[in-house]
């Protein structure tokens, strides 16, 4: 299983750590991978169909090998049902009324879509707004990390207004230009 592979937090852990947390005051708000960053599922044998880069080759460089080459591929009707399970599956753990959709560094659907008639920004859009339309049936205030938006501003237009954009960066002090242009758009 993906847990036993990675380490990950069991059910009874997320449950045990979302107590502890409201006992003390704070908020836990889940966060899940639904669209890049899927290592651990698309490396499954009975999911790797559902990788947008068909012809992927591991390399030995793990960190890199967890971060690229796992998107999962937005054409395939397939995908956005497992993703709805997942969400299913992890949405209860939480008392939170938020939910991060993460949706960030989908670097192969560029890779894999730039030169076909399919349009990249839009296939991330319209999936995207089928995994908000999902939690948002559930009543959650969605969250989502804005990289790939603020690499299409024309796209942002047709994502739901209320969605809360977090500004990914690995600087300790990250510019503010990003915040700016979200403000703009």
């Amino acid at each position: 299983s993906v847990t036993k592979q990675t380490g990950c937090f069991t059910r009874e852990e997320i449950l045990e750590i979302g107590a502890y947390c409201k006992e003390n005051f704070i908020s836990f708000e889940p966060s899940l991978s639904t669209f890049g960053h899927l290592y651990e599922l698309l490396e499954q044998p009975q999911y790797q169909h559902l990788r947008v880069l068909k012809d992927y080759e591991k390399h030995p460089h793990f960190w890199h090998e967890r971060m690229a080459h796992h998107t999962i591929d937005p054409k395939n009707p397939e995908s956005i049902k497992l993703i709805q399970s997942l969400i299913d599956q992890y949405e209860p753990l939480f008392d939170s009324e938020y939910f991060n959709i993460c949706c960030d560094e989908t670097f192969d659907l560029t890779r894999t879509y730039s030169n076909t008639e399919h349009d990249p920004a839009k296939l991330y859009v319209d999936f995207v707004k089928q995994i908000i339309a999902h939690l948002q049936s559930k009543g959650k205030q969605v969250m989502m990390w804005a990289d790939i938006l603020l690499k299409h501003p024309e796209t942002i237009t047709d994502i739901p207004e209320d969605i809360y954009f977090l500004n990914w960066h690995y600087s300790s002090n990250p510019p503010e230009k990003d915040i700016i242009r979200f403000a703009e758009l």
